[in-house]
């Protein structure tokens, strides 16, 4: 998880000092302890990025933008640029057909359940506390698909239980 806070809120985004402060009081600096990044840190944080870099955009325009603009990051920095180059050569379904079952995150109840729903469209199912926002998920996801070398549509449904969500991706 402190990578994608790297990646999202030092990398992506200018260090304005307004900005910087803001995500100084809700808990994160860029050299915060991997403890201090929680889900429920990031939506926060990404509230702060969005309202701060993006409050003349829908909240759902705004979020998707952050959410490709964290994968964009991602596939620039050290950690990501050996994965992105094999994103092309896997394609969007044998990238979401090595996705381990369920992905849960260290110390949070947030799982993330893939299912192939047909030869080119799965379901990601978001399950859990803290909720991740729905239209962030949605950018990241389709950004990682067009880096895939396909055309994305990503649909966003209720799941379940309160905060629970679906991505339906197909492309």
């Amino acid at each position: 998880m402190p990578v994608l806070f790297q990646c999202l809120f030092v990398d992506a985004l200018p260090s304005e000092p307004e900005y910087v402060a803001a995500l100084r009081e809700a808990g994160y600096t860029s050299s915060a302890a991997a403890s201090a990044c929680t889900v429920r840190r990031f939506a926060e944080c990404l509230e702060i990025a969005r309202r701060h870099f993006y409050g003349h955009r829908s909240v759902e325009e705004a979020q998707r933008h952050l959410g490709e603009l964290m994968v964009d990051a991602l596939v620039r920095s050290s950690t990501g640029r050996l994965a992105a180059a094999t994103l092309g050569l896997l394609g969007p379904g044998r990238l979401l057909a090595r996705l381990p079952p369920t992905y849960a995150l260290p110390n949070e109840s947030l799982r993330i359940i893939p299912t192939q729903r047909g030869p080119r469209a799965w379901s990601l199912a978001f399950q859990g506390e803290p909720a991740v926002p729905t239209h962030f998920a949605a950018g990241a996801v389709a950004e990682v698909i067009r880096r895939c070398r396909a055309s994305p549509a990503v649909e966003i449904e209720p799941g379940a239980a309160p905060g629970d969500f679906d991505l339906l991706v197909t492309w």
